[in-house]
């Protein structure tokens, strides 16, 4: 939205510094709102209604290791 927007309303005109700081704050804010309200209203809905947990593995059974310095098995 930030790119596709801004010429529209401004004519592609450019800023100065301060200016396109407060540009890009009113810009972010105005698409906070526009992107939380399909993530509250539909991901969030059909993530809770529609998914499932992931399978865990199960835990494989213990190996055997080898002492080194004995040559022992534990």
């Amino acid at each position: 939205m930030i790119f596709y927007a801004r010429p529209e309303p401004f004519d592609g005109r450019t800023f100065g510094t301060p200016a396109a700081l407060g540009l890009l704050i009113v810009v972010f804010a105005a698409n906070l709102p526009a992107v939380w309200l399909p993530y509250s209203l539909v991901e969030k809905p059909m993530m809770r209604g529609w998914s499932r947990s992931r399978k865990r593995p199960e835990p494989s059974a213990p190996q055997r290791t080898e002492l080194a310095a004995t040559g022992k098995t534990v």
